[in-house]
């Protein structure tokens, strides 16, 4: 708690050869120690989102925060599929013809798959929800005609899953804390990812949108002459990957205690450094963001004749 206000009077190390030892707080901008190891004064940004890290609500020096929630699952599955059989099927059948007489049939199915699921995190600032929606719907024709036997078939699937924090178009988190260069697309809002060597990190959960589909059209031929079994026939496929997503839009902020000789102080730390105003000391940022629509398209295809020469019994 004291921590929290700038206060590392009573902070020992938890990591590291100094181990079980007081902290000690060197100003960045003089080389001198903070007096008592008392920041004077909390950045802005930081005093914004210590909101979204849970203070300790169980006593001792580790593990001090426990947090007991539950996620709620479901699914639907729905499955179609229908089978005609058109022409004659035998020399004898209702249907009749002869004994050559073409023998059709035609299938089609239909599959639905729906899923939403709660992502939870151990931090209760931190969490979302990932939806699933997805079809397949095969069609297939096979016609007969003696020794002669053609299959095609058609088959279209899409998949749809769209993976969303809890503030993505509701609150732009990074904007409003006045964290500069990052995403301001509502998409990508949420929580910055911080890291620290000496507290559980916060890292919140990346916005992602998938929409996946694919046509795929095959035609297999069978002609048995003698002692002959003939093959042959391919397939052709149209894929589409459609993806939103960006990998760090809102940034990401690496603490390790570099700068002032403690990791959360360095969150902290409001002041000077090498002349400019300093809200906060990582060691490390990156961000990246952009046209976050990505669109991979591609034809695949195939062909194949197979041959099978029987010769009887030996």
């Amino acid at each position: 708690m004291l921590e929290r206000q700038g206060n590392f009077s009573q902070t020992t190390y938890t990591t590291g050869p100094q181990t079980g030892q007081l902290v000690k707080l060197i100003n960045p901008a003089t080389g001198t120690p903070f007096p008592n190891n008392i920041l004077p004064q909390i950045n802005p940004v930081a005093k914004e989102l210590l909101q979204y890290i849970p203070e300790p609500n169980v006593p001792g020096s580790f593990q001090n925060f426990h947090f007991v929630t539950s996620a709620n699952n479901s699914s639907d599955d729905l499955n179609v599929r229908v089978n005609h059989t058109l022409g004659a099927t035998s020399a004898g059948g209702r249907r009749g013809g002869g004994r050559g007489a073409p023998r059709n049939s035609l299938n089609f199915g239909f599959h639905y798959h729906g899923s939403n699921a709660n992502l939870t995190n151990p931090f209760p600032s931190v969490g979302g929800s990932t939806t699933v929606r997805s079809f397949d719907v095969p069609v297939g024709y096979t016609r007969s005609i003696g020794k002669l036997t053609n299959s095609v078939r058609f088959d279209f699937n899409r998949s749809r899953t769209h993976t969303q924090n809890l503030y993505a178009f509701n609150d732009d988190i990074a904007g409003t804390v006045g964290i500069s260069g990052v995403s301001s697309n509502p998409f990508d809002w949420g929580l910055p990812n911080l890291s620290f060597t000496n507290f559980a990190s916060l890292q919140d959960i990346n916005p992602q949108l998938l929409r996946n589909q694919t046509y795929t059209f095959t035609d297999n031929v069978v002609w048995t002459h003698g002692k002959h079994s003939w093959r042959w026939g391919g397939d052709f496929r149209r894929i589409q990957l459609n993806t939103e997503t960006s990998s760090n839009a809102r940034g990401s902020f690496i603490f390790t205690g570099i700068n002032t000789g403690y990791d959360f102080a360095d969150f902290l730390y409001d002041g000077q450094l090498n002349g400019q105003s300093a809200y906060g000391l990582p060691q490390q940022t990156s961000v990246q963001f952009g046209e976050n629509n990505y669109h991979f398209h591609g034809n695949y295809w195939d062909l194949y004749v197979q041959d099978e020469w029987s010769f009887g019994e030996i």
